[in-house]
């Protein structure tokens, strides 16, 4: 898996991110919508490639309490 990102309209960035499974980070103009996001937070980590011992991952566990 990686990461995809695109200038496109929503309709457009839906229609790429649903041609596979790679993350799409899409600037549609007036905001950015991500689309395909694992549900588990540590495969996040492994796409971005994030360190295990900081970074968005870490970040994201604290916000959701799911420890650090």
């Amino acid at each position: 898996m990686s990461v995809r990102r695109i200038n496109a309209s929503e309709p457009c960035a839906r229609t790429v991110a649903s041609l596979d499974d790679n993350i799409t980070v899409a600037d549609t103009g007036n905001s950015t919508v991500l689309y395909n996001l694992p549900r588990d937070i540590d495969a996040i980590d492994d796409v971005v490639g994030t360190p295990r011992r900081g970074g968005f991952g870490r970040r994201l566990r604290q916000l959701f309490g799911r420890g650090a």
